[in-house]
């Protein structure tokens, strides 16, 4: 509270502080009033004219003592002006603000004992005794009371102004104003707890003591009243013993939490400098035994500060003759790992360009063997084609129509053939060779139409190959590819089984830029996931099957999706459904699925199967990256050109 006060009114916070702290020590006139009203039977008018004296003259003592503060603290608000302006205070003003600045609480309740005395009981006294005529033990009992009135005035405001004054001496030392406690006076805990409780304990005594006296009188000058006197004197004894505790449990509370929190700090000051922090520095605005303790505490640390400075010193000396020493072992240990590390460096560039030349003939040598495969069946294809053609030729031009002519002719002219001698095995010749050419004709009709369904597939396999070459070359390299036509041609490959099990595809394509891939190992795990979608809904035996394509893009990746409406995967199956060997066909291998897996890894994506359960059917997931980081086995991919493609259908 008082740092925040201090924050806010920085030069005027002094004279606030002395205002506040006069107006709480007035109370003690209240007291005395109270006091005097609870034991002493004042007439009058004599009792409002002690009042008005009363206050009159505690007025007299806060005007007095705001002028004894304002003397004793001088040079202190002249050093908080020029400190809130900005300015430098001249070093002797300062010095001397710094010690009033710990000394005032002190100083001033040692001039507050004797000024208020003087200000307040005397005047009350000549009035009482020279003006009202009062008896000396009225008066000695109006002396008592002001005396503890002051007592625990002085008391309380001491504690305050000494806990007010705390942010007003750290804000002098944070400002480089020196302060030199070791040529103050000290203050002794023990001394302030011994006064604090032994007043409390006098005042009380004393208070009940009166009090009882005046009641002892009350009954015996008035035996009547003996039973009020008696209550009221047990009341009054009560309330005066719990106001005695209530104000000793504050004090001793105010001391507690002071010195507790102090000793709190060094606890954690302490701890820090165990951890090795050197640099904590406690700030100590007084001058009493744990005050002594802070200042002698930030001297061994500053002493442990320089103490570990020089170790350091020492040990970075000995770090150096020793790096001295080993200089010359190491330069030689250098030499020979550089040699080493090039000869490791040369061995492994060789290991690695041996597995290049490795990796390119193996693949070479598959594309090789790929576009001969694919060449021969071509020619075998041609020749069959050729053949074909000729055969349809052949029917075309066939004479089964002259035969069922021949036969209508003879038909016309059957009399002719029913003539007497004629041989009966003549005469059936025309029904015969009608019989004869229709079923020529019917077997002319059917040749035709098998050799015209012969045609269409040996077209539908120039068809599969000549998708298969595009994607062939003489070594794998990855180019721009468009995954929609790549999806297309895979859909054309299964175009016949997807016919003739009415299967219904539906494609589901977002717009999707080129990517750089190597072609015949994604037309090869796109043509087996197809192929499962297919074998899947065939077993299901569904009535409407339906395979769905999909692509889209999402985060950076292209991503391909293949719906079937078949029987779909178990949930024991999908964690080993691209292992290798694993399989829940009857001729199956387990390798399809296990191949297309290690593809889509080589190409830098993934391949993972969904699936609701048994009978709900499955989808595959393929994702693609579309930005490629070039292998050290290939060249960069290049753009699509008329050249490149010409080469392509060549090769």
């Amino acid at each position: 509270m008082f740092d925040h006060l201090f924050e806010r009114l920085t030069s005027r916070y002094l004279a606030v502080m002395f205002v506040a702290t006069r107006m709480c020590g007035s109370l003690g006139g209240a007291l005395v009033v109270y006091y005097v009203n609870l034991t002493i039977a004042l007439p009058e008018p004599t009792l409002t004219r002690f009042i008005i004296a009363c206050a009159t003259v505690v007025t007299l003592a806060v005007i007095l003592s705001l002028i004894c503060a304002g003397w004793e603290t001088r040079h202190l608000r002249a050093v908080l002006k020029q400190l809130d302006e900005g300015k430098t205070p001249d070093p002797l003003v300062a010095v001397k603000a710094g010690r009033e600045a710990v000394t005032f609480p002190a100083r001033h309740h040692w001039n507050e004992a004797w000024l208020v005395p003087c200000s307040t009981l005397i005047p009350v006294l000549v009035l009482l005794g020279f003006a009202e005529r009062v008896r000396t033990a009225t008066m000695m009992n109006v002396t008592l009371a002001v005396f503890m009135g002051i007592g625990l005035a002085l008391m309380s405001t001491f504690f305050i102004i000494e806990r007010a004054m705390q942010p007003v001496v750290r804000h002098l030392l944070n400002n480089g104003i020196p302060i030199e406690f070791e040529r103050l006076p000290s203050s002794h805990l023990r001394n302030r707890l011994n006064l604090c409780f032994g007043l409390i304990i006098l005042i009380t005594a004393l208070m009940i003591g009166t009090l009882a006296s005046q009641r002892a009188a009350d009954i015996i000058q008035q035996p009547e009243n003996q039973q009020a006197a008696v209550e009221g004197l047990r009341n009054h004894t009560a309330y005066i013993t719990l106001a005695a505790i209530i104000v000793g449990l504050l004090f001793s509370s105010t001391i507690s939490q002071s010195v507790a929190s102090r000793v709190a700090h060094l606890v954690q000051a302490m701890k820090g400098v165990e951890h090795g922090d050197f640099e904590i520095e406690l700030r100590s605005t007084g001058n009493d035994e744990i005050d002594v303790l802070t200042r002698q505490f930030n001297s061994m640390v500053q002493q442990l500060a320089q103490h570990d400075a020089t170790i350091r010193d020492l040990n970075a000396n000995l770090e150096r003759k020793v790096d001295e020493r080993t200089l010359t072992l190491r330069l030689l240990h250098a030499e020979l790992d550089q040699r080493n590390n090039e000869l490791e460096s040369a061995f492994s560039d060789l290991k690695r360009t041996q597995s290049q030349l490795v990796d390119m003939a193996h693949r070479a040598g598959m594309t090789e063997i790929a576009t001969g495969v694919l060449h021969n069946v071509g020619n075998v294809l041609n020749s069959v084609n050729v053949s074909v053609d000729v055969l349809n030729e052949v029917l075309r031009r066939s004479k089964v129509a002259s035969v069922a002519k021949v036969a209508a002719l003879m038909n016309e002219h059957s009399a002719s053939f029913h003539r007497a001698g004629c041989d009966p095995k003549v005469q059936k010749l025309p029904d015969y060779l009608l019989m004869l050419a229709g079923s020529l004709t019917a077997e002319q009709q059917q040749t035709t139409a098998e050799v015209q369904s012969l045609t269409e597939k040996v077209q539908h396999i120039k068809n599969i190959i000549t998708a298969q070459h595009k994607y062939t070359r003489r070594v794998s390299f990855r180019e721009e590819a468009d995954l929609h036509a790549m999806i297309n041609d895979s859909l054309a490959m299964h175009g016949p089984s997807l016919a003739k099990r009415n299967i219904h595809v539906e494609r589901d394509f977002a717009p999707l830029p080129t990517v750089v891939i190597e072609k015949s190992k994604l037309l090869q795990v796109i043509d087996n996931v197809v192929k499962n979608a297919i074998e899947s809904m065939v077993s299901m035996d569904a009535s409407e099957p339906v395979l769905v394509v999909r692509t889209r893009k999402e985060d950076g990746d292209a991503v391909i999706g293949v719906t079937d409406t078949g029987h779909g995967i178990r949930a024991e199956h999908l964690k080993n459904i691209f292992r290798f060997g694993f399989t829940t066909k009857e001729d199956g291998n387990g390798f399809g699925l296990h191949s297309a897996a290690i593809a889509m890894k080589e190409m830098g994506g993934s391949i993972r199967a969904t699936s609701d359960g048994w009978g709900s059917g499955a989808t595959f997931v393929l994702t693609l990256p579309l930005v490629q980081a070039a292998r050290p086995d290939e060249p960069a991919p290049e753009a699509k050109s008329p050249a490149l493609l010409a080469e392509a259908s060549t090769s």
